[in-house]
């Protein structure tokens, strides 16, 4: 079954399937062919279809290309400075991506152009900026959208499309910080409102987590552009939601805005292992692992600080965390296929029928 399923999904990436139509087609086929259906604990063992295979990753030719540029750009930094790289990564970009297509390459030159706008902005606005303040944030900021929207448009990577979302969004953060900080007539917004600031980066970060849904939705089966573009949404979105999240229950029980590990010890670990666990389960909803892994840290430093409550000392604690967490790891990933049939069976069935099936 496994195999005649991932046949009928190339079949549809390939377009000779319609998406819709692709469930009853694999229903009527094994039927007709008298395929045997697995089991229920089959389907628990058995390796699942991977829904977010990392496509740009597609052979060691790749790899290596990659490993040329890495190699290429640190030497032209070394006989010039950073400016030097602009026109490789141009006519690098112009042959790998525009002319061959290659996708792993077409990732680290998206990666390459923003660290080359980050290090020219700081050279070009170190004197006249003050990285301090949100406008001067903003300032160093404001060059992104322009560069990651101008690459996304000429070459269509889809890491560079969720760049530029994520910029924008961080851009509008920033300018909303420096107009807060004009009309209250204080110098640092950040320092001085920590609640509202919570708020705003909670607000923002499911703002970005409602995006990379819509590019999510537009493809239920995962078989086009927008499940990319949604795959590095989804990787930026985790640990942002996360980090918002764990800052306004910190504030809302502490009082301070301090994300430190030892916040999250005490009395705070039930919650940051309540949110931690939320977060896995919208990533089980939604089959994005992004959201599983995101809080892996956080889970570690919150189960060693309720194993330090019961007198517990040592390399101990660290030792019994990790494999706590282990464990967890490999039943969630293990029995992703399971969990999933069973938490959509809960989740309403309009939702349940826009997101990607259970395979």
């Amino acid at each position: 079954m496994s195999t005649l399923s991932s046949a009928l999904q190339g079949a549809v990436a390939k377009g000779l399937v319609s998406p819709a139509h692709v469930q009853d087609l694999e229903r009527h086929l094994a039927e007709a062919l008298s395929l045997p259906q697995p089991s229920q604990a089959q389907g628990l063992l058995e390796s699942p279809p991977d829904t977010e295979a990392p496509r740009f990753l597609r052979g060691f030719h790749d790899v290596l290309i990659s490993i040329g540029i890495l190699i290429l750009f640190a030497g032209l930094w070394g006989l010039g400075n950073i400016f030097v790289i602009t026109p490789a990564i141009i006519l690098l970009s112009e042959i790998l991506v525009a002319r061959q297509r290659l996708a792993l390459p077409a990732v680290v030159l998206t990666i390459s152009t923003v660290v080359v706008t980050w290090v020219s902005g700081m050279v070009m606005l170190d004197d006249y900026v003050d990285a301090d303040t949100s406008l001067g944030l903003a300032a160093y900021l404001a060059a992104f959208p322009a560069v990651l929207g101008l690459y996304a448009l000429r070459y269509r990577v889809p890491l560079a499309v969720a760049l530029f979302i994520t910029s924008c969004l961080g851009l509008i953060m920033m300018l909303v910080f420096a107009l807060l900080e004009r009309l209250l007539g204080v110098e640092h917004f950040i320092t001085g409102y920590p609640f509202t600031l919570v708020c705003i980066l909670l607000i923002s970060a499911g703002g970005l987590f409602a995006i990379a849904m819509r590019f999510d939705l537009a493809d239920r089966y995962r078989a086009s552009r927008s499940a990319d573009i949604a795959f590095w949404l989804h990787l930026m979105t985790a640990p942002a939601l996360l980090y918002a999240v764990l800052s306004f229950v910190v504030y809302l029980r502490t009082g301070a805005l301090r994300i430190t590990p030892d916040t999250w010890q005490g009395e705070l670990a039930l919650p940051v292992i309540c949110v931690v666990s939320c977060l896995m389960l919208m990533g089980i909803i939604i089959d994005r692992r992004a959201f599983a892994t995101s809080g892996l840290v956080a889970l570690i430093v919150a189960v060693a600080g309720l194993l330090r409550d019961q007198q517990l000392t040592g390399d101990l604690i660290v030792f019994m965390a990790l494999a706590f967490v282990g464990i967890v790891v490999l039943l969630v990933g293990v029995g992703w296929r399971f969990l999933r049939s069973r938490v959509l069976e809960l989740v309403p069935r309009a939702m349940a029928d826009r997101l990607p099936p259970v395979a």
